[in-house]
């Protein structure tokens, strides 16, 4: 098998116990209680290198600065590294962070480009920018922060080594920090998506309890809620928040009161479920308090903030027919997407803006709006959908 991807590949293997005919309508199942609005007002882009003609593959999370008008996006094409895994290495696939200049789009050409702002990363080899974060001074973004997907060989086997980067913006340039610009803890060992709360404060979601053997194995087969949240204060990192089923993106919701409590957003991928956390006592308890959920209806990936409050979220209307293209199996090569959008807090209803059946985007992991525009990505194809609102 080309593609190895463990997570999927063992959900996929509970499903195939049961029998064929609820196989075949498990994966068949598009978008139950939704209609296909992505084919009629959306339009997908191809994302390009400025200056080339090199796709972006594998778009994973995109933050924007409001104030200038920018959008950061992470990507690398995870298919192809996890093929050179499963093919023994060496880990060639590197990725990078590109700058989107919203303020100059052309909607009536078919590509978008996109600038690399990493070209001098020092890491360069190992760069593999994952779920990032944009800290924000009185709404001027100072600071970026990436989870990068490092992989080392240890004794012969490839394994994950990742690590958080940081950096400051300084006129427009992004500088990475001496001290502390690089950071990783051992009990971080699947690093999905983190929010910045400072500037050199953040919470990171882990995907996964157990890294490796028979933990793994279990946990992934099962769908077990043993995946966590962490929290870096500035000095260490500490587990605040457990009991999820594959967390994964994250996102700070800060109170409009000066009475009010800010609202910590956590994805559970594994129960098309976010979870609901007041981080009001973290510093006196040590750890969140969880104060509900809800139910999306999808299985949740990313979590992204306009500059108007909005909540944005994107995921998998049929976790098992993405499961099945992850790891390569019954020729599946499209996967349905959906996106919405919270517009009055994330216990009002959503606006479900994005359906699509896998023709326009294949998977959906991040969405997020500027001005009229509602975006939406994949870090499993090499396309921006941009629906227009007004």
């Amino acid at each position: 098998m080309g593609r190895k991807s463990k997570f999927y590949l063992l959900f996929l293997g509970g499903l195939l116990v049961l029998s064929a005919g609820a196989v075949l309508t498990a994966l068949n199942s598009h978008l139950i209680g939704w209609s296909d609005a992505g084919e009629k007002s959306c339009r997908a882009y191809a994302l390009v290198i400025e200056g080339t003609d090199t796709r972006v593959e594998g778009a994973e999370d995109i933050e924007i600065d409001w104030g200038r008008g920018l959008a950061y996006i992470s990507a690398y094409n995870r298919i192809k590294v996890e093929d050179e895994i499963a093919a023994g290495g060496p880990v060639y696939t590197t990725g990078g962070l590109y700058r989107l200049d919203l303020n100059q789009l052309d909607l009536s050409s078919d590509t978008i480009e996109v600038r690399d702002v990493l070209l001098d990363f020092k890491d360069r080899g190992n760069l593999r920018p994952h779920g990032i974060s944009l800290w924000r001074m009185n709404d001027l973004v100072t600071s970026l922060f990436f989870v990068n997907r490092r992989y080392e060989t240890i004794d012969g086997e490839i394994l994950l080594k990742p690590t958080i980067e940081v950096f400051d913006i300084i006129d427009g340039i992004l500088v990475q920090r001496s001290s502390d610009g690089t950071l990783s803890d051992d009990r971080l060992c699947g690093p999905n998506d983190l929010t910045a709360v400072g500037p050199n404060r953040f919470f990171v979601t882990n995907d996964h309890g157990v890294c490796g053997g028979a933990g793994e194995f279990w946990e992934e087969l099962l769908g077990q809620k043993k995946s966590f949240v962490m929290y870096y204060n500035g000095t260490e990192f500490s587990v605040v928040a457990d009991g999820i089923a594959y967390a994964n993106g994250i996102a700070l919701v800060v109170a409009k009161e000066p009475d009010g409590h800010d609202l910590l957003l956590v994805s559970a991928t594994r129960e098309t479920a976010v979870h609901i956390y007041d981080v009001s006592q973290l510093e006196e308890t040590g750890s969140l308090a969880h104060v509900g959920q809800i139910e999306t209806g999808i299985s949740p990936d990313n979590i992204t903030l306009d500059s108007t409050g909005h909540i944005y979220i994107a995921g998998f209307p049929n976790i098992y027919r993405f499961a099945a293209f992850r790891d390569d199996w019954f020729g599946i090569e499209h996967v349905p997407s959906a996106a919405l959008a919270y517009m009055n807090g994330i216990l009002s209803p959503p606006v479900k803006y994005f359906a699509n059946k896998g023709g326009l985007l294949t998977g959906a992991t991040v969405a997020n709006g500027f001005g009229d525009l509602r975006m939406v990505m994949s870090g499993f194809d090499h396309k921006l959908v941009i629906c227009q609102s007004g």
